[in-house]
């Protein structure tokens, strides 16, 4: 029941006032120790609304529910959290702190997208290694041609996404 409550709309309100309230109290830390706490607690709040049920995906591929509809279900607290977190901290803290947020934010939402619509197409676990190679390819991009990431992570998601959309409704 904790994993379908996260997936709730609700959960990302609760996260975001716990982000919030959290930082209210640490307003007496100087400015590097802050961002490092508000980037630690984004990222482990954005992390817990994206979890991920295998078996839950892969019913609703087939039972017709298409790979984007799955996906935008399951970002819904991630996305309420950004849009509650990122203008408060943005006005409260600064830019950076916002920047901080919306990065984390973005990068959740690739991983849940990728990880959906990789379980839309196999088992748990190749499922999960393919979503660990791609998530390290793109950090070797990141890293080496910073440039080439959106197209890279683009190109990730439109392949998965159109074998994913060929799979829903089948029985197999």
């Amino acid at each position: 029941t904790i994993r379908r409550w996260l997936h709730h709309p609700s959960a990302g309100i609760v996260a975001a006032l716990i982000l919030l309230v959290s930082l209210l109290l640490a307003h007496t830390f100087d400015t590097n120790a802050l961002m490092v706490v508000l980037g630690i607690e984004v990222v482990v709040l954005v992390l817990m609304l994206a979890l991920v049920d295998d078996d839950i995906v892969r019913f609703m591929t087939i039972v017709g529910h298409g790979p984007w509809r799955i996906v935008v279900r399951h970002a819904r607290g991630v996305l309420l959290f950004a849009a509650l977190t990122v203008p408060v901290c943005w006005f409260a803290f600064g830019p950076v702190a916002a920047g901080i947020i919306t990065a984390a934010a973005l990068a959740t939402l690739l991983l849940l997208t990728m990880r959906i619509l990789a379980y839309c197409l196999y088992a748990k676990r190749f499922a999960d290694l393919l979503v660990s190679i791609s998530i390290g390819l793109l950090m070797l991009v990141a890293y080496s041609m910073s440039f080439l990431l959106p197209f890279l992570a683009i190109a990730i998601l439109w392949q998965l996404q159109r074998r994913a959309a060929a799979r829903t409704w089948l029985l197999a």
